[in-house]
């Protein structure tokens, strides 16, 4: 543990919108750090998915408090984790010849037509091939790519393969969206729409800058607001940007989807007690074809005031 420490390697987190989140930090032996973390109040299973962690084959995975060793690991490490519990693996991959599998795959919508895409970069590589729905769109020189020429309206699972002369390493974890419809763009939804559901105390309120004139506040511990109607042709993962006004440092929230998926959400204010200023924040978001409705709450603590979401 100290000795994981002191390498100074930051860690990276794979997901931060969920209470359940998974970080790791790739070591320049070719090992990775990985901790699992349960940041909920009751017991989780966290998985740490080898393919987005860049890995690939069998390793060897060393328990780092438990001091217990298991070889020939693949796939992916895994474990139930009591209520803020945690674990912290090492991971050192099998030999391996070619250059190593890109991690950490995330792709923004910048148009309808256009996709920008990031990973890790991986060890041993010279160049990267892009892939887009099976078929090679890009080569990029550095751990970063712009996707043009896609079609509105459509469905894109793009991986990464990493690429040394005549080697290429396994692909990238798949990322999938769906590219706006033609001619439209982004659907805002009004979090005081009439259609919305509150809960507690939460209740619409004025303010000048938002949209509207209005938001809604007083969301947090027994107070929730859930927008309804979220609609979407095919299921996906969709890009949602939130609307909020928050005069503090900083504040949580959870978004669940249709009463099941949550999604952990950072609001970050820069406490000047200005609750007037609309900011936005951006999270990539599971939906399902048809209507949605998106819950947002915190059964700890109070929240930022919600404007409204596009999806």
């Amino acid at each position: 543990m100290l000795a994981i420490n002191q390498a100074g390697v930051p860690a990276r987190p794979l997901n931060q919108d969920q209470l359940q989140q998974t970080w790791y930090a790739k070591n320049p032996d070719g090992s990775v750090t990985v901790g699992l973390f349960n940041l909920a109040d009751t017991a989780a299973t966290v998985t740490g998915d080898f393919a987005q962690l860049g890995l690939s084959g069998k390793a060897s995975v060393r328990d780092v408090w438990a001091a217990r060793t298991a070889r020939n690991v693949s796939g992916k490490v895994s474990a139930t984790l009591p209520a803020h519990g945690s674990k912290l693996y090492k991971i050192v991959p099998n030999a391996a010849s070619g250059p190593s599998r890109p991690a950490d795959l995330t792709a923004t919508d910048v148009s309808r037509t256009t996709a920008a895409l990031t990973w890790q970069p991986s060890s041993g590589a010279s160049a990267y091939k892009v892939f887009a729905n099976g078929k090679q769109v890009a080569t990029s020189s550095s751990p970063s790519a712009t996707v043009q020429g896609l079609l509105p309206q459509t469905s894109y699972t793009f991986t990464v393969k990493a690429v040394r002369g005549n080697k290429s390493s396994e692909a990238s974890a798949p990322i999938t969206f769906f590219t706006a419809k033609s001619g439209g763009g982004p659907v805002r939804y009004e979090a005081e729409a009439s259609t919305s559901t509150f809960t507690g105390n939460a209740g619409v309120g004025g303010c000048t800058l938002c949209s509207g004139g209005q938001k809604v506040g007083n969301i947090g511990y027994d107070a929730s607001v859930t927008l309804n109607g979220i609609t979407v042709p095919a299921t996906g993962t969709y890009l949602v940007k939130i609307a909020y006004t928050d005069g503090d440092t900083s504040r949580q929230s959870m978004l669940t989807v249709n009463d099941a998926d949550s999604y952990w959400v950072n609001y970050h204010g820069l406490g000047d007690n200005d609750w007037g200023t609309p900011q936005v924040t951006y999270l990539p978001v599971k939906l399902s074809a048809g209507t949605n409705t998106l819950k947002i709450s915190n059964p700890n603590g109070y929240i930022a005031d919600i404007d409204w979401i596009t999806v």
